[in-house]
């Protein structure tokens, strides 16, 4: 019995889902039907197809564990230990002086390259 009342909450939790995408692809609509009339009714309609779509969303099991996830994660990241503005400033100034080593590195790499090319080929002076 457990089975069948799950199954019919994931139906209708599919069917929430089937009718919020038909309300964000009615809003979308709306926008090429009503695009000649007022730009500002257009972009009201992908709005609200777009709000409608996601307040049914949310309604259905998916777009609550969507939001729960959404929830954690919000709370994990307050958890973590962000740098300092010193700490990233010094991190940027050594990133930037190791892509301007390695650039350096690989201009002389190549131009070495180039030259032995030109010897062998006897273009060389």
């Amino acid at each position: 019995m457990a089975t069948t009342t799950e199954n019919e909450v994931s139906g209708s939790s599919k069917g929430l889902v089937f009718l919020a995408i038909i309300l964000l692809l009615a809003g979308i609509a709306g926008y090429y039907y009503l695009v000649e009339q007022s730009t500002l009714y257009a972009v009201g309609s992908v709005f609200a197809g777009v709000i409608l779509g996601a307040l049914v969303f949310f309604q259905s099991q998916q777009g609550k564990d969507l939001w729960a996830f959404g929830r954690v994660s919000f709370r994990e990241m307050k958890k973590v230990v962000w740098p300092t503005t010193n700490e990233a400033f010094q991190t940027t100034l050594v990133v930037i002086g190791f892509c301007l080593a390695m650039g350096l590195f690989f201009w002389i790499v190549d131009l070495s390259v180039i030259t032995f090319i030109k010897f062998i080929n006897g273009l060389g002076s």
